[in-house]
């Protein structure tokens, strides 16, 4: 389906037998095309991209091996999910935790992690030109560019704080972030 101002609009879509046994988790959205994330039941195995296009047509399978995990309880810290940069998605290469570019063209990786000992990809921090990354031992916040290169460290806490932060949006002169915990036990969030 499609939302419009005027109403809902339905696309059609033909499914490849493989995204039976996954669930839907992340759609992006294109001026041609969505990317629909697919995520495995099985924790074990990578989560999956598809390509479709704008008007509808086959689903096309284009990236296999995308790293998107959970800590903590329902409401607690996602980590890996693909960020919105150009025509594809900067995501998390499952096998080897390589910061990977992917498009319908294929794969380019960017940097591998962990970033000092930062291996949580938590959003933008500046849309396009810097990424906030989380490390839970110690816990800090670092800021780097698309090459892998620190910008600088944001928060740091030497304590026994299991708090750490979930991007929703970048404005100028300001970031919308949850704050959540770490670890399995009821925790209220803030915005």
């Amino acid at each position: 389906m499609c939302l419009t101002e005027e109403d809902l609009r339905q696309i059609p879509i033909i499914w490849p037998n493989t995204v039976y046994d996954l669930l839907p988790a992340n759609l992006y959205v294109y001026p041609d095309k969505f990317y629909l994330i697919f995520i495995s039941m099985d924790y074990s195995c990578p989560h999956k991209v598809y390509s479709i296009p704008k008007e509808g047509g086959e689903a096309k399978e284009i990236y296999d091996d995308i790293s998107m995990r959970s800590f903590g309880d329902d409401i607690s810290q996602k980590d890996g999910a693909p960020l919105q940069y150009k025509d594809g998605l900067i995501c998390i290469r499952q096998d080897d935790s390589v910061l990977v570019f992917v498009n319908d063209e294929g794969e380019e990786p960017l940097f591998p992690l962990p970033v000092g000992t930062a291996n949580l990809l938590k959003g933008w921090y500046e849309e396009g030109k810097s990424i906030l990354l989380w490390s839970c031992d110690p816990n800090y916040a670092v800021v780097v560019n698309l090459q892998g290169e620190v910008l600088f460290e944001l928060y740091r806490s030497w304590f026994l704080s299991s708090s750490c932060w979930d991007v929703h949006g970048n404005a100028a002169n300001g970031i919308l972030f949850t704050e959540a915990s770490l670890v399995d036990y009821a925790y209220f969030p803030g915005f």
